[in-house]
């Protein structure tokens, strides 16, 4: 049964915040005219959700209006994408986006749906990297769990959040980088993934730092090493993959806002703008800090940009480790 959860919130509350944003055209000047929802394809208190959660009321108030988070998790993100695929493109349903969108319909059989053509982006909200975590009591550093992989070929396992997910990609594309042979474990999902790497039922997991803060908080899961370009200034014994050997594993995960296509591109302007003032607010800033997120917008074309790179980019990573939908 398909679970939906819904939280609205009123533009009354921050009404001091808001931006005066000037419409412009007609259909523009009566928007919004009922409800806005972003839906988000991931159940409550994930990444995705927090972020839609921590956006909704200062949206609310810059667009004068009511926004409505909708959660419709399942079919690996394919029931909520759907959902907004299909709505009226009139800028009262948003679609919350993340990795996942660029490369399902490369891996994933029933995703029918392509995200250039199907959506028009809106805004970018952040981004993160990527890490690889172990229980503190398996490895210690990136290294010892390279050279374990190494001496055991095939028998270092390592959870992700199922087929063809950016997870699971971080897993062959280290492998084929590092000319090693590990053990892929498919879960339901980031959070069993890595629950049962703390507990030391899989060796890694792959995961950003907002799915796995509790657990590394509360000293569960150890940081081995991280998929940004260079080391973090907050983690500065954190070796990055391309130190380890793995030069292409230089990955972000993004977050972003889109919408169906044929949205009007004055509503489209509208709400990027909404965004951006957003992401300027100072309580938006520590969430996204506490969530390990770099809160990060630019124009509709810029976000389009980017979607369009991921998805050549994860196209090439799919045939080149021969990953085939299912």
């Amino acid at each position: 049964m398909l679970s939906v959860s819904r939280r609205t919130f009123t533009s009354g509350a921050l009404a001091s915040a808001a931006t005066g944003l000037a419409a412009s055209g007609a259909r523009a000047q009566q928007y919004p005219s009922r409800p806005i929802q972003i839906v988000v394809p991931f159940p409550p208190g994930g990444s995705s959700d927090a972020i839609a959660r921590q956006l909704a009321p200062h949206l609310a108030a810059s667009l004068n209006g009511n926004v409505v988070v909708d959660n419709r998790p399942g079919a690996g993100t394919l029931i909520a994408t759907q959902h907004v695929a299909n709505a009226a493109p009139d800028g009262h349903t948003f679609l919350l986006v993340d990795v996942p969108f660029s490369v399902n319909p490369t891996v994933v059989k029933s995703a029918r749906y392509d995200p250039v053509k199907d959506f028009v982006p809106v805004a970018m909200l952040g981004a993160s990297a990527q890490f690889l975590y172990s229980s503190p009591t398996r490895y210690a550093s990136l290294a010892d769990f390279i050279a374990a992989a190494k001496a055991n070929p095939g028998r270092v396992s390592v959870a992700n959040a199922g087929n063809g997910t950016t997870t699971h990609l971080m897993t062959v594309m280290m492998q084929g980088g590092l000319g090693i042979q590990l053990l892929p474990v498919q879960y339901k999902g980031s959070a069993p993934a890595l629950t049962d790497t703390a507990a030391g039922h899989a060796d890694g997991a792959f995961s950003t730092l907002a799915s796995a803060a509790p657990l590394v908080s509360s000293g569960k899961l150890k940081v081995l090493g991280v998929t940004a370009a260079q080391r973090l200034p907050a983690m500065p014994d954190v070796p990055t993959f391309a130190e380890a050997g793995a030069r292409d594993m230089v990955v972000e995960h993004w977050w972003g806002l889109v919408a169906p296509a044929g949205t009007p591109a004055a509503i489209v302007d509208r709400v990027n703008k909404a965004v951006g003032a957003a992401l300027r607010q100072q309580d938006v800033l520590d969430r996204f800090k506490a969530l390990g997120v770099e809160a990060r917008t630019g124009t509709p074309a810029s976000f389009g940009q980017t979607i369009a790179s991921y998805v050549e980019r994860w196209a090439k990573v799919a045939k080149q480790y021969g990953i085939e939908a299912n």
